[in-house]
């Protein structure tokens, strides 16, 4: 199964905007390292949403396509899953390397494109990828997935475009 994220569902209310945390701009501009990346990515409640529904992590081999700077895959190491995140700017794994030391959790990284993955088939238990389907071949993108999905995985995805209601409200705070 693939899941979608959506406002009410992510804060269990009819509101929009009802249980979403954002982190006043003093912290994601701090240069204290384990403020800047707390233990759970504040500004993102979607990795949170995603380890609800996905269920307990532990022992699964986890897959980020497209991790940016890493938290989702910190976050996901710190609830017991054997994580490897994938990114196609070798200097954004040096910062998931940096970021999951300060945190003392295990992130293999991996330089590549999200469509075109150079694992085996049925290697990942969850793949997760988030504000990355905008950017590629949405249809290469899901099959290289369902490819390394182990059967009876789960695949997650979330996207700013423009008709995800969580990014609509982000849009009007910003």
């Amino acid at each position: 199964p693939i899941l979608a994220c959506a406002s009410a569902e992510i804060s269990g209310s009819k509101s929009p905007s009802a249980g979403m945390r954002i982190c006043p701009l003093s912290i994601l501009n701090s240069r204290d390292p384990k403020r800047r990346f707390p233990r759970t990515a504040c500004t993102s409640p979607e990795p949170q949403w995603i380890v609800q529904k996905l269920g307990a992590l532990r022992g699964k081999k986890i897959l980020e396509l497209g991790c940016g700077a890493g938290e989702a895959s910190v976050h996901f190491a710190l609830q017991g899953g054997d994580v490897t995140a994938t990114d196609i700017s070798s200097g954004m794994l040096d910062v998931v390397n940096a970021v999951s030391s300060l945190y003392h959790v295990s992130v293999t990284t991996c330089a590549c494109p999200a469509d075109a993955l150079p694992f085996a088939d049925e290697t990942f238990d969850v793949v997760y990828g988030a504000n990355l389907l905008h950017h590629l071949d949405v249809e290469k993108c899901l099959l290289e997935t369902r490819r390394v999905l182990r059967r009876g995985g789960q695949a997650a995805f979330w996207d700013p475009v423009a008709y995800n209601p969580v990014i609509n409200i982000y849009r009007r705070m910003a």
